[in-house]
């Protein structure tokens, strides 16, 4: 189904570079907006609290205290009003306030409704009217009270315009707030002026948008480009034509980050390529160390080499009579928890499993890869399994399975290691009379009442100590010379 071009690489790109430019130009104006609206409201603020400052510096607490309301509405202490009332006229004269300046105090019920009275206001009549009348008190009086320093109101409107109001405490001879008084400036003035400033921001920020958004999709060709050639490969791949290669705009180590992914493209494929091959030798091999082994050949042949290796086999006891009550879907799954407990451990220490046979295993220490210590890691590994029986006992027997019992036989020898079976299937293996003899110490465990058993060639190569219990010699079958057996405690 083809794609609409909304889908397509090459519109999203450009789209989405040109919202990001026109995001970060909106953003940077707004800033710069808001920045210069925060100066004006600081500058006009400023400026109100020192005015408001000053005349409160200049009211007599006393004298303020002396004016009140009679129960009748009639105003006591008119010398006092009359007093801070002139004071404050030539306040608002002066400085070109456009609105009256006025004090407040507290109510007697302040405590319970928050209201404040007024007590002098500078308007154009006598301004006694006001007197006693109250007001709800805002966040910025209850701030000045509480602080006892003068603050400036941010931006607000009402009615009548735009202003900023700067409050300032009046203070008796203690310190003590009694009064706030108020004045406020009108800034339709400068909010012109600041209306300007935001045309010319937002202008600007257009402006960059334009050109921004030009270089932006300018550049993105050939990224787009690049992708889209990428989206070829990947196409090429997923119709496993893995011989397709992406054409590289500049040679291999001079290009930009698109060409460094595509030779990186290329190489990948070209290993996909080798897996294939690899593919196919896995296929016919088991262990991780072998498959790694056989890759390394140009060429796999049948045949095998001499070398001294370890071989461990090990069998679960009495397996048939469990079994034998058992579904074949419960002996599955038992054996590949047993199996994979098991196989963990000799893979741990350095082992291969060469084969599961049915419930027996037979590892091997020393070949494909040998070690100095090949003779220490088999011992370890045997006695790590047999600790290992303890846990997988618990864990089977939630299962509702009995108990089991295992036997080990481990022995060190001089066997061949090759690849063996038909060129078209093959597995690599160990064969000789090690092996055999390996096996055959599994098979006395029972006999002797001995978990692990180990020939004596095996502890006599061994680098680290090990408890070890004597069993003296025996005589296995095939075999024409008696062997010195030992039961395997532990280490030292």
């Amino acid at each position: 189904m083809a794609r609409s071009n909304w889908n397509r690489i090459s519109f999203k790109v450009p789209l989405i570079g040109i919202t990001m430019i026109a995001l970060s130009s909106g953003i940077i104006a707004w800033e710069l907006y808001s920045h210069q609206k925060v100066k004006l409201e600081e500058r006009i603020g400023k400026e109100l609290i020192g005015i408001a400052a000053t005349a409160a510096l200049g009211i007599d607490p006393d004298v303020h205290e002396n004016i009140y309301v009679e129960e009748d509405g009639t105003l006591g202490g008119l010398d006092s009003f009359e007093r801070i009332r002139d004071q404050l006229r030539k306040t608002v004269e002066v400085n070109q306030l456009e609105k009256p300046m006025y004090t407040l105090r507290k109510t007697f019920d302040f405590a319970e409704t928050g209201m404040m009275g007024f007590v002098v206001m500078t308007d154009e009549k006598d301004g006694r009217h006001y007197a006693g009348n109250t007001i709800k008190a805002t966040s910025h009086v209850l701030k000045v009270y509480e602080s006892g320093k003068p603050h400036a109101t941010p931006l607000y409107s009402d009615e009548e315009g735009t202003w900023i109001s700067g409050l300032a405490p009046i203070k008796d001879e203690n310190g003590s707030v009694i009064g706030i008084l108020s004045c406020d400036r009108e800034v339709k003035f400068f909010l012109a002026d600041l209306a300007k400033v935001r045309a010319t921001i937002f202008g600007t920020a257009g402006v960059s948008l334009l050109i921004g958004a030009f270089c932006f999709v300018l550049l993105s060709r050939p990224i787009v480009s690049g992708i889209q050639r990428l989206t070829r490969g990947v196409q090429m791949v997923g119709q496993n034509e893995l011989s397709y290669r992406i054409d590289l705009v500049r040679p291999e180590g001079e290009g930009d980050e698109i060409d460094e992914l595509a030779t990186a493209f290329n190489r990948m494929v070209g290993g996909l390529e080798e897996r294939d091959r690899i593919r196919d030798l896995l296929g016919k091999v088991v262990d991780p160390a072998i498959a790694e082994k056989l890759l390394q050949q140009k060429e796999i042949l049948l045949g095998g080499e001499e070398r001294e290796v370890t071989i461990l086999f090990s069998d679960i006891r009495g397996f048939t009579t469990l079994s034998e009550s058992r579904s074949s879907t419960d002996i599955l799954s038992f054996l590949n928890i047993y199996l994979t407990h098991m196989g963990q451990v000799i893979e741990h220490n350095g082992g291969i499993v060469d084969k599961f046979i049915g419930d027996a295993i037979m590892a091997l220490w020393g070949a494909p890869i040998c070690h100095e210590d090949d003779v220490d890691r088999a011992l370890c590994a045997a006695i790590e399994m047999s600790n290992e029986l303890a846990g997988l006992n618990e864990l089977l027997q939630t299962a509702d399975w009995p108990l089991i019992e295992i036997g080990i036989g481990v022995h060190t020898d001089m066997v061949v290691a090759g690849n063996m079976g038909s060129p078209d299937r093959l597995n690599y293996t160990v064969i000789g009379d090690g092996v055999n003899l390996a096996s055959r110490l599994e098979t006395l465990t029972k006999e002797y009442e001995a978990r692990i058993i180990v020939s004596e060639a095996t502890l006599a190569k061994a680098r680290l100590d090990y408890e070890t219990r004597d069993l003296g010699t025996v005589k296995v079958k095939g075999r024409s010379e008696e062997t010195r057996i030992f039961e395997l405690l532990g280490k030292k």
